[in-house]
């Protein structure tokens, strides 16, 4: 018992080994863990043996003085000697009436096989963790630097699937903090009389009067190009709240050109009533390696707007850092405008009339050049009613004019999941190997405290179960033990279940029948007339009394013989 305390006790809190031990070379070989557990079970089986061994010899001597004291059945001496062998020996009741210490002796014995169970299973693994801080370099973006003018990944993934990329941690289960600059988007609203001029504007056109209707307005500053498709667009200044001259109105963004004459792929009329402003601001975010994605937490402090940058040799400072900045943020503030392009209209199917039915139309969407549909962007609340027109059948009736706004399960608008895209795509950058830093470069930032966790397997030892496991069985076992002593003192001596305690204790027994020829060879089973036939071992109450039992013979001399036998044995003497 304290062998195996010990031995546990010298495992516990250890890591589980990971080697093996090649026992017959690489055949056959056991880990370090196989054989702790099997040391751990070597002692439990070694204890079990002892106290069994102890319970077994007080159970021959109860067993041995309760024969000893009074006639018994064959069979019912078979099954009490068999108790150490034979389970179902117990479920015998008439065992339970006649020798109980013996029955409660051979309980305990068997219930100590428990002992080989619960014992070795006090040995075991749990999982636990510890962190460690270090300082590290983890992926960031490099803003400064002209890589940004070639990054699409990031733009591509982040506004097809919604959600940030997997970043590479530098180490396995690990966690850090991180604060940068980087650009976002800010949507202003537009003043509601312009908004009423819009409106306004769309009901003219619908009455076929003097009006110019845009499916999406969008103000993207171009180069000075008059030979573009949309130069001859006339666009009145009343109704926008900006020059012409200043840059190009595009109403290729969601929306067909304004001079088409296709019946067929007539404009939808959607517009977005909201102007995106550009700003720098300080990203603040915590990546855990759980789900391999940074938590990009709130924006914690909104800074200076940025300002175009002229590239004029003469002027530019391109070495300087703001600048650098300042072009990566404008190409990455590119990566929605490559999405927002191309247009949708409405188009119509008319379908032939039949016999018996008029013409069908249904109505349709027509994309062209635009993949919007097929991003996380189309899920907008604004959007929303575009998505019954890609079925094959739609509406047979849209709306004429004005925009219908369906109701989203997001209920996300337009400039704010434009918004949540562009943070997105900025801390998805990060995935991308080619833009990090150099970091031999003095504009390299500083290594990053990051915590590492590390999942290891311990042993755990339960002292408390093997003690009351042990302690239990060790108090059974003396308590036998004192029922085994007071046996052994009232027989006067010590007995066992050998065959030459059994050869001398049955030399001078009696039985209450005798033994027929071809049984005398002792081959199972039992016949059924010995088996219920009476022994009165020597010295037994009414061993002597000679009822139809013969007594006396002696070697191989001493024959049982049959009731007229001992009858005439009787007379005889």
């Amino acid at each position: 018992m304290l062998g195996h305390y010990f031995f546990y006790h010298s495992l516990d809190g250890q890591p589980t080994p990971d080697a093996d031990y090649n026992i017959w070379g690489d055949s056959f070989s056991v880990s370090g863990q196989q054989g702790n557990i099997g040391i751990g079970s070597l002692f439990a089986l070694l204890v079990k043996t002892m106290l069994g061994l102890a319970i077994v010899t007080a159970l021959d001597q109860v067993t041995w003085r309760q024969i000893r004291e009074e006639p018994t059945k064959v069979a019912t001496v078979d099954d009490v000697l068999s108790i150490p062998t034979a389970l179902f020996s117990l479920a015998n009741l008439k065992l339970w009436r006649r020798y109980p210490q013996a029955i409660l002796t051979g309980i305990i014995l068997w219930l100590l096989s428990i002992i080989s169970v619960i014992a070795p299973a006090t040995l075991t693994v749990r999982s636990t963790s510890y962190s460690e801080t270090s300082a590290e370099r983890v992926p960031h973006v490099d803003f400064a630097s002209l890589k940004l003018a070639r990054f699409g990944k990031s733009e591509n993934g982040v506004s097809f699937g919604g959600d940030i990329l997997s970043i590479i941690p530098p180490f396995p289960n690990s966690s850090w903090h991180l604060d940068f600059d980087g650009p976002a988007l800010d949507y202003h609203n537009l003043d509601q009389s312009f908004r009423n001029k819009i409106i306004e504007n769309v009901k003219v056109n619908n009455n076929c009067s003097d009006g110019t209707v845009y499916g999406y307005l969008s103000w993207v500053r171009t180069a000075y190009d008059w030979e573009g498709q949309f130069h001859q667009v006339t666009v009145p200044d009343t109704i926008v709240p900006f020059d012409k001259d200043t840059g190009t109105l595009q109403t290729v963004t969601l929306g067909p050109a304004y001079a088409s004459s296709d019946y067929g792929t007539a404009p939808l009329t959607l517009y977005v009533a909201a102007f995106p402003g550009m700003l720098k601001r300080t990203y603040a975010y915590k990546y855990w390696d759980e789900d391999n994605c940074p938590k990009p937490s709130t924006f914690v402090a909104n800074l200076d707007k940025i300002n175009g940058e002229y590239l004029n040799t003469a002027e530019a400072r391109m070495n300087a850092q703001y600048k650098l900045n300042s072009l990566s943020y404008q190409a990455i503030l590119d990566a929605p405008g490559r999405v927002l392009v191309g247009t949708i209209g409405l188009a119509q199917r008319r379908m032939p009339a039949g016999v018996m039915s008029a013409p069908i139309i249904t109505h349709g969407l027509n994309m062209t050049d635009t993949t919007v549909m097929s991003t996380v962007i189309a899920s907008a609340s604004e959007l929303a009613f575009l998505s019954s027109y890609i079925q094959d059948n739609g509406p047979v009736d849209p709306a004429g004019g004005l925009s219908t706004t369906v109701r989203s399960i997001a209920e996300r608008s337009l400039p704010e999941l434009i918004e949540e895209v562009f943070e997105n795509i900025t801390l998805s950058m990060m995935s991308s190997d080619s833009l990090q830093f150099n970091y031999s470069s003095r504009l390299a930032p500083d290594n990053v405290p990051v915590t590492t966790t590390q999942i290891v397997n311990l042993y755990s030892f339960s002292k408390s179960v093997l003690w009351i496991t042990y302690g239990v069985a060790l108090l059974l076992t003396l308590g036998v033990g004192g029922v085994g002593l007071h046996a052994h003192v009232s027989s006067h001596g010590s007995y066992t279940t050998k065959f030459s305690t059994i050869f001398r204790t049955t030399r001078g027994a009696t039985l209450s029948t005798s033994i027929e020829a071809t049984d005398e060879n002792g081959q199972d089973p039992l016949p059924m007339y010995i088996a219920k036939s009476t022994i009165a071992l020597a010295g037994a109450t009414g061993a002597d009394s000679n009822d139809g039992v013969v007594s006396g013979a002696s070697g191989s001399d001493r024959r049982r013989l049959p009731s007229h036998a001992a009858e005439q044995r009787e007379s005889d003497e």
